[in-house]
């Protein structure tokens, strides 16, 4: 082998541990600070003063961003929204793995501190499923964990549809939908663990959805919870008109021009990763997430604090 050849080799390891290295600092970096970004919706569903400013988190998987989370509710109170949406994996429940016990204090004390002054509207992610369906590994701490929050002021919908008014502050349930001549709806459907298996997709339909839940009113602006973005055209099909989704994690990876790299069922490049996409009349929102946790990896790909603007425009 040549002297020069040698170089060669020797350059070529060197650069691939520079750029390891750049890797490794960079993926640190994303998952510990995280970015704000806006999406603006328009609808003719609502009137000017039925505007509204909603934060959306999902899969914060029990990050944290300072101590007891305070960078993240400096954040949001910088936002002043006037709801909170939390989409799903909050925690981290790792199935069989481990003697059962979930940690859950720091997202209740996130929680708190977010409903002492905003209304915090939440639903299920796969993470919460698992707690929920294997009580056998897991026994009671679903409930605990959701009445906790509950008696902290958060509404924890499952399989529900509430109405929310104008200045959003009352919280409306099993109200007759149907009567509703205006406003913001907000539904959440449970998707059992079977929808997250790896390299498969579960069908679902809109009349599974409207079992679920039961019916949408279309005179209402309709916002669905459904933690996996594989449905917007089944959402969509049901009525919904903003679809609130995570789980992808924006997709690990981002590549220019292309977007994520891998969902959690293994996918390789899913088509809705991380952002808005508009599908006909409806809207999909993907979260990025605010944690990781199998899989323990971001580049390009920042942890993401969303904003959502529902700016009503009807006369």
């Amino acid at each position: 082998m040549g002297e020069l050849t040698i170089k060669v080799i020797l350059g070529v390891v060197l650069l691939m541990i520079v750029l390891f290295i750049i890797f490794v600092k960079r993926s640190k970096y994303e998952r510990d600070n995280f970015k704000v970004e806006n999406f603006y919706i328009n609808t003719d569903k609502l009137s000017n003063e039925e505007s509204i400013k909603a934060v959306f988190i999902s899969d914060l998987h029990n990050n944290q961003f300072g101590e007891n989370n305070k960078d993240l509710i400096s954040a949001i109170n910088d936002i002043n929204p006037d709801v909170i949406l939390s989409g799903g994996d909050l925690i981290v429940c790792r199935g069989y793995v481990g003697n059962g016990a979930v940690v859950t204090n720091e997202v209740v004390s996130l929680i708190e501190q977010l409903a002492s002054k905003y209304p915090v509207y939440m639903a299920d992610g796969n993470h919460e499923i698992r707690m929920k369906e294997n009580i056998n590994i897991y026994g009671k701490q679903y409930k605990q964990y959701t009445q906790r929050l509950k008696r902290l002021g958060a509404i924890y919908l499952n399989n529900t549809t509430m109405v929310l008014n104008k200045d959003m502050k009352k919280r409306y349930k099993n109200i007759e939908i149907s009567k509703e001549k205006n406003g913001i709806a907000i539904s959440a459907i449970d998707l059992d663990l079977g929808f997250y298996k790896k390299f498969i997709k579960k069908e679902i339909s809109a009349d599974t959805i409207h079992s679920k839940i039961g019916g949408n009113n279309p005179r209402l602006y309709n916002i669905m919870f459904i933690h996996s973005p594989e449905y917007l055209k089944e959402a969509k099909e049901y009525g919904a008109d903003l679809v609130l989704s995570g789980h992808y994690h924006g997709g690990t990876v981002r590549l220019p021009f292309i977007g994520g790299l891998l969902s959690p069922q293994i996918k390789l490049f899913p088509k809705y990763s991380g952002g808005m996409y508009k599908y006909d009349n409806s809207a999909l929102i993907v979260s990025r997430g605010l944690g990781t946790h199998s899989i323990n990896i971001r580049f390009n790909n920042m942890s993401q604090l969303a904003v959502i603007h529902i700016v009503g425009i009807k006369e």
